[in-house]
Formats: C-alpha cells, sequence, structure tokens
C-alpha cells in the first residue's frame, strides 16, 4: 500500500480574520470572543490589572484637577485668566499655525536641509520657532496642572506604535468585564453583578475610562476599531435575539442592554463617535 504524500496542514484563521469586516454580521461573535479569552485567560487577567490602574487614577487626577480649577477661578481669577488664555493660545498656535515645512516629493523627515533624496527641506527660521512652541508647551504644563487647567482625560503620556489586534484583544476584554455588570436604576452606573467589592471588581465608568487612556495613546483608528467589534457584537446579538422567535421579543436580554450601556458612557467619557448607536437603543426600546 503506497504511503499518502505528506501535505502540510492547513492554516487556521485568525480571530480578527472572522470578524473583518466589522461592516458584516458575523457568525457568532460571542462564541469567538469566549475561545479568545479563553486562550488569553493570562493576558486578559494583565490586562484587568492595568486597566483598573489607569481608570481608577483618571478618575482621581479629574476630581483633583475640578477642585483645583474651582479653588483657582475664585481664589486667583487673574492668574487664572492668564493661564486660561495662555493655554488656549498655545493651543490655536500649535493646531492651526501655518505649516513651519514644507516637504518635497519623494522625500522623507528627518534630513538637513540640503539632502535631496529622503530629506525634508526646513526653514531653519520655522524650525527654531517650532521648537520654541514645543518648549513652551512644556513649560505651561506644570503651571496648568496645579490650576486645574490640564485635562487629564485627554492627555497623550506615550506615543506608543500601532499594535496588532489591539483593538480586538480590548474588545474580547470588555465583553469578559460586561458579562459580570448590570446597570444599576439607584446608582445609575453599571456595577458588579455580586454588588460585592473584590480584587476583580470593577465598575463601568473606571472600565471606561481606563480603556479611553489605552487608547489615546494610539492612533484614533485603534479607538474607532475596537467601537466597530463592540458594535458589531451588538448588531449580532440583536440579530440573535430577533430571530430567535417569530413574535416581537417582549423582553431585553441583559447582555445587549449592558453592552449598550456601556458603549453610551464610552462615547461620553472618551468623546469618541459610536455610530448606529440611537438605532440600536430604539431596537430594543431603551430610548421610549
Amino acid at each position: 500500500m503506497r504511503p499518502r504524500p505528506w501535505a502540510p496542514p492547513a492554516p487556521s484563521r485568525a480571530p480578527n480574520e472572522s470578524l473583518v469586516p466589522c461592516s458584516k454580521l458575523a457568525e457568532r461573535p460571542p462564541q469567538l470572543f469566549a475561545n479568545v479569552a479563553k486562550c488569553g485567560a493570562q493576558l486578559l487577567a494583565e490586562l484587568h490589572t492595568t486597566v483598573w490602574r489607569c481608570g481608577a487614577a483618571q478618575l482621581v487626577r479629574a476630581h483633583v484637577a475640578s477642585s483645583l480649577l474651582g479653588t483657582t477661578e475664585i481664589d486667583c481669577h487673574l492668574l487664572h485668566s492668564i493661564l486660561a488664555t495662555a493655554d488656549a493660545a498655545l493651543l490655536s498656535e500649535l493646531r492651526g499655525d501655518p505649516k513651519t515645512s514644507e516637504q518635497a516629493p519623494g522625500t522623507a523627515p528627518g534630513s538637513t536641509p540640503g539632502a535631496k533624496k529622503g530629506g525634508l527641506a526646513l526653514d531653519p527660521h520655522a524650525a527654531g520657532l517650532h521648537g520654541a512652541r514645543n518648549e513652551g508647551a512644556a513649560d505651561l504644563s506644570p503651571y496648568l496642572d496645579a490650576a486645574g487647567l490640564s485635562r487629564p482625560r485627554e492627555q497623550v503620556m506615550v506615543v506608543a506604535p500601532p499594535l496588532h489586534h489591539l483593538a480586538l484583544l480590548l474588545a474580547v476584554f470588555t465583553s469578559t468585564q460586561l458579562a459580570k455588570m448590570a446597570w444599576s436604576e439607584q446608582l445609575t452606573a453599571l456595577v458588579d453583578l455580586k454588588a460585592k467589592l473584590n480584587d476583580d471588581s470593577i465598575d463601568g465608568v473606571p472600565l471606561v475610562c481606563g480603556i479611553a487612556t489605552l487608547l489615546r495613546q494610539f492612533h484614533s483608528s485603534t479607538a474607532d476599531a475596537y467601537v466597530e467589534y463592540l458594535s458589531q457584537f451588538a448588531r449580532a446579538m440583536l440579530h440573535s435575539t430577533f430571530a430567535a422567535s417569530s413574535a416581537k421579543p417582549t423582553e431585553v436580554p441583559q447582555d445587549v442592554s449592558t453592552l449598550l450601556q456601556y458603549l453610551d458612557l464610552f462615547r461620553r467619557h472618551a468623546n469618541v463617535r459610536v455610530p448606529s448607536l440611537e438605532l440600536y437603543q430604539r431596537a430594543i426600546g431603551m430610548m421610549q
């Protein structure tokens, strides 16, 4: 009997291949998210600690900044006005200033004015102005922190390189945390289902602030992809809810309601647009 020729095993599909593009209705994303969470349990545990610390720290910083802002506005009104005006002027200058450099076709940043290949032709005077603006922002930052004008939730602490599948990983982590939460009408917040504090407890707002802080260190496309994965997850659960029976569903599934409440919190706290959120909320009668 002739032996069968060896054939390489078929390559396994990456988890994101079953979800991309996010505009399509993926097959069983809850099961896919659960499989990813099971495979990366240790990584998600480390991510839990990071998100919890970042979220709690950002809330404390925001509270301290709010207290300082009220104090300086009343007790040091002139200093407060000067710092606020300087901050607004510097931000306006950095965001909408005329271009301080012109890049020649086929060149790349980081070279001297005389370079013809792979270089950027810079005006020395303009480059000096750009450096002075950066130094001015660095010098002004401690005074803005002391006066409560620093807006800690919008702060970019590091310029991180892109990480592949970070948005999917954060979406999977979010789904695992939301499975333990429910909306509290008394507290008007997402809280732990067991209502018992332990080392693994994390509420909705710290979760939102922690994830928003991580996403803000990367390009805005990462946050958009994160929202798209969660929106796809919500769309799939809504589809399974309405397709389960021919009659109109009379009870909203708790996991769908919790996810939409989280997306609403994320939109308000992270200042990120969530397309079609109102449509999903109307679909389950949350806006009636």
